[in-house]
């Protein structure tokens, strides 16, 4: 079940910042957890190292991982009333009598900590997605100029809009899970940020007259031929949010703004979704930076969908074979990630980079973000 929005009190948001203060007093942080493998595979060894009960470990293996702490564990880390605050604001719940365990994954990156699910809790809840590489791409390539207000769709674990507010006045950011705007009004508030505001509702209905100096989204892109995960599935073609992203941008946008949005572009049989985002830009007269990834196949479309069934071979198998033949009908021959960067001056100008490292199911561990995205994205825009 969806949760209702939250509304937090005065001491509801001094308990947040105190959770931040143990964790950074504890180096719960990116540097920290970069060699943390979560994966089926690797858990047993993480783990392992992760044995002694040092209050990082408690913290990394309860709000990292997911496992259960007993109470004497935790209390190595909170004091009884912290326990109960901690259970009251639903990061903490309770396993019987004397075991806790996390309710959210706490996912530090730079200097935040984001609110994202460990799981669907067997399709119970509508979960807020982890940032994976498309999202961290989509980070550090954020324009890094002032403006007045921008505009996050899709927030999700909202790091997005956290990357907008270092810069804008005022940011909104909207979701059509109830369950991201929800956590996200406990995110601002354990990272002391002040000038986003969620709304709740399906990409710019949330936003009616307003608009935009500053777009950023990363909408749901996976080709889906069955029952739609709205965090993830874009739709036949994999391009329906995209669609309806792009058509809406002339009514939400400022002149001389900007937009980036991280996706999947596919290649079909019948259409090529590169060129689609060509013609958009030269219609529309904009100066467009289009950085993406070297192109992948069906088959490691496929196998990277599907990776998180292969502890069951059988399913696996049967998984894939079912999404390859979809993926057969509908034609599509390969894929790229691509982050785009459009600027609404009336003119057009258009430059395609590949830089976006190349992550497959094999790699999708170990990605390295060194390349220099503000230098190419300043360097195109000629600002500062």
């Amino acid at each position: 079940m969806d949760q209702t929005i939250s509304v937090l009190s005065n001491e509801n948001i001094t308990q947040l910042r105190r959770l931040k203060e143990v964790l950074e007093e504890h180096s719960y942080k990116p540097e920290t957890l970069k060699d943390i493998d979560t994966s089926i595979s690797w858990l047993p060894s993480t783990l392992y190292k992760l044995k002694e009960d040092t209050p990082q470990n408690i913290l990394i293996r309860l709000f990292f991982i997911g496992k259960t702490a007993s109470e004497f564990e935790i209390e190595k880390i909170f004091n009884s009333d912290e326990r109960c605050a901690f259970i009251n604001l639903g990061i903490l719940e309770k396993i019987g009598s004397e075991k806790l365990r996390a309710s959210i994954k706490l996912f530090p990156y730079k200097d935040y900590i984001l609110f994202c699910d460990f799981n669907d809790q067997g399709g119970k809840i509508e979960p807020i997605y982890e940032p994976g590489y498309d999202s961290l791409n989509l980070e550090e390539m954020g324009i890094s100029q002032p403006f007045n207000c921008a505009l996050d769709l899709c927030t999700g674990s909202g790091i997005q809009a956290f990357r907008a507010a270092i810069n804008c006045k005022s940011v909104i950011a909207t979701d059509i899970n109830p369950r991201v705007i929800h956590w996200l009004s406990k995110s601002l508030a354990l990272n002391g940020i002040n000038n986003i505001e969620g709304r709740l509702g399906d990409l710019y209905e949330g936003v009616k007259k307003n608009s935009f100096d500053y777009i950023t989204a990363n909408p749901p892109f996976v080709i889906n031929w069955k029952t739609s995960q709205r965090y993830r599935d874009g739709g036949k073609y994999g391009d329906d949010l995209l669609t309806r992203i792009l058509n809406g941008l002339p009514d939400y946008w400022n002149d001389g703004g900007y937009a980036q949005i991280a996706t999947f572009l596919h290649e079909f049989k019948a259409r090529s979704q590169l060129d689609e985002i060509r013609e958009f830009a030269k219609s529309h007269q904009l100066e467009t930076l289009l950085l993406k990834s070297p192109s992948w196949d069906r088959f490691e479309l496929a196998t990277t969908q599907h990776a998180g069934e292969a502890g069951n071979y059988e399913a696996y198998e049967e998984a894939i074979f079912a999404y390859l033949d979809y993926l057969d009908r509908v034609g599509m021959i390969s894929y790229c990630l691509a982050v785009i960067t459009f600027r609404n001056i009336g003119k057009y100008r258009m430059k395609e980079l590949f830089g976006l490292p190349r992550v497959s199911f094999k790699t999708a561990s170990s990605v390295s973000f060194k390349k220099d995205f503000q230098k190419l994205v300043k360097d195109f825009f000629n600002f500062q």
